[in-house]
Formats: C-alpha cells, structure tokens, sequence
C-alpha cells in the first residue's frame, strides 16, 4: 500500500510540475541593493515555435519600501528584432499589505510582462533593470525570468 502511496504521489507531482514552462532563472542582487547600471541579462532559447508567457519574478524583504517596482525590459530574438516595454509591478496592496507569496520574511512576486506572444524557436536575450526615481532600490533579494508555453 505504501509504494502505491509513493507512485501516485509522484505521478501527481510529476503532472504538476511538467506544465509548460521552458525557462526559469533567478538572479541575486548584491547586498540587496539593485543599480540602475546593474542591467540583470538572461538568455533563453526557445525550443519550438509557438505562443509563450513571459513572466517577471521577484523576491523581496520585510521592509521594502516601495508600493510599485518599475521595470524596463528589452526582448531581443536572435534575428536581432527588439521589443521593450516599461512595467510597473504592484508590490503593496490598497490596505497596506504585501502582495505575493510569503514565506518568513521574504515576498515573492511573479508579474506577466508578455502574455500568449509568439516566438520563433532560437536564442533570445532579455535585459532587465530596473527605472525608479530611487537608485538604488534596496530590499530586493533577486529577480527572476519565468518562459513558459501559452495554454
């Protein structure tokens, strides 16, 4: 009974865990302090053809100052084309409260940048920095880009 137990458990958390993410990286902020001139980069390659979700991650603090985090990313396929965009990644809610996940004192956010975009199978490259007022931003442990095939 108990290796039926263990097959099933696995077979749950092999389908849970198989979904469709193809790229998934972090990177850590020194002394958790992110500089406008420490543009974080990750290059992904993208298996196949085909309609993806790029996800923003972020791990921060008790005691992050900020109610928003503004980003900048850049998108470039290995055919050269760019695509950029400014985010702004809600962080504190209306009552005051971090938003995400929490586990001890560290928040963990993860924020669509592009949904359901198509992409060509190839190397891309992804820059990330971030564009608030305040240089540096302080608390954040690291940041983080999640790919993974649109539903």
């Amino acid at each position: 009974m108990q290796k039926i137990s263990v097959l099933l458990f696995g077979i749950i958390t092999l389908t849970a865990l198989g979904c469709t993410r193809v790229y998934e990286d972090y990177q850590e902020i020194k002394d958790l302090k992110w500089y406008k001139k420490d543009a974080q980069t990750f290059h992904v390659k993208i298996p196949e053809d085909g309609n993806y979700n790029i996800l923003f991650f972020m791990r921060h603090t008790i005691g992050f100052p900020f109610k928003n985090l503004k980003i900048y990313i850049k998108k470039k396929s290995a055919l050269g084309e760019i695509d950029a965009k400014d985010l702004e990644i809600p962080v504190i809610a209306e009552n005051k409260n971090y938003l995400g996940d929490v586990a001890g004192e560290l928040w963990d956010i993860t924020y669509p940048i592009w949904q359901d975009i198509f992409l060509k199978a190839g190397t891309y490259t992804f820059s990330l920095q971030h564009a608030m007022n305040s240089d540096p931003v302080v608390l954040l442990v690291e940041t983080g880009l999640i790919i993974e095939k649109a539903k």
